[in-house]
């Protein structure tokens, strides 16, 4: 995926659940991972789920409460290279854009940073092996 100008502000990188394909966010400011639960109902029919008892209370950057459904492990890549992560499925993100984001739970696991000092690009980096330009 190229780097767009327009696109620096917001650190992004599409997702591939099979054959579906969902843009998600990269946020830093997020704890866990979630995914929209139209999404999730979208690749569940084609993807491998792993279903995880999870007694969590999350609560968004408000302070409100975030309702789940369900926590699932699911694979999917990035540029080519294979992930499996746990993902709270929410209904609560019906209207926002992003129907994927990528917490720091994802970074932590994956090594992974945000280099932003190219400015302009945001580049991905998972253990210094491969470079994903956003």
């Amino acid at each position: 995926m190229s780097c767009r100008e327009e696109s620096a502000i917001v650190p992004r990188v599409e997702v591939q659940f099979t054959d579906i394909y969902a843009e998600a966010l990269l946020d830093s400011g997020a704890t866990i991972s979630l995914i929209n639960k139209k999404l999730f109902d979208e690749i569940k029919e084609f993807t491998k789920i792993n279903y995880i008892s999870r007694q969590v209370s999350i609560v968004s950057f408000t302070q409100q409460p975030v309702k789940y459904n369900n926590c699932v492990e699911v694979n999917f890549k990035i540029n080519e290279k294979n992930f499996k992560q746990v993902l709270f499925v929410t209904p609560e993100m019906e209207s926002a854009q992003y129907k994927l984001i990528l917490g720091m739970d994802f970074f932590r696991k994956n090594k992974a940073i945000l280099d932003l000092l190219l400015l302009k690009s945001f580049c991905f980096k998972i253990s210094l092996a491969a470079t994903f330009h956003l």
